[in-house]
């Protein structure tokens, strides 16, 4: 930082990106994604999904239609403060195995669980009259795989 000594003014703040002691520091790589790995399809609970909020908010920012009720500020609050959202599950659709790196949520479909007697058990698409988008969220470029996986 350069100082106009008369004044009291900065003139000019110099910076070099990346740099330290003259030496290139490389940033870390993310792991390519691989958009022919298979589909891996998972069920949970809504509130369980807190702990996939980083790709869970990476996939509302691809999705072919946003959807903020869906999205995980929203859905999250709104498991702890909506009743009709307490019970909601989600499908989850993930491009990858669990185990590797560049693994990708895709897809996101919340549901609600109906359990009947005598006949199989259902999971129905959610919708409040509060919600007034009940669009999934599916990558745009992996909505296809998504539907055709489910």
């Amino acid at each position: 930082m350069q100082q106009n000594r008369r004044q009291g003014q900065m003139t000019a703040i110099v910076a070099f990106k990346g740099s330290f002691g003259g030496t290139a520091v490389a940033a870390p790589q993310a792991a390519r994604h691989r958009p022919d790995a298979p589909v891996r399809i998972e069920i949970r609970p809504l509130q369980a999904c807190a702990e996939i909020r980083a790709a869970w908010a990476d996939l509302a920012g691809r999705a072919i239609a946003p959807n903020l009720f869906f999205e995980p500020d929203f859905a999250l609050a709104a498991t702890q403060h909506i009743v009709a959202f307490r019970d909601a599950v989600a499908i989850l659709a993930w491009q990858g195995e669990a185990d590797e790196p560049q693994r990708r949520l895709i897809g996101l479909v919340p549901c609600v669980p109906r359990n009947r007697l005598c006949v199989p058990d259902e999971l129905i698409g959610f919708s409040d009259r509060r919600v007034l988008d009940g669009a999934p969220l599916l990558d745009r470029q992996q909505a296809q795989a998504v539907i055709e996986a489910m």
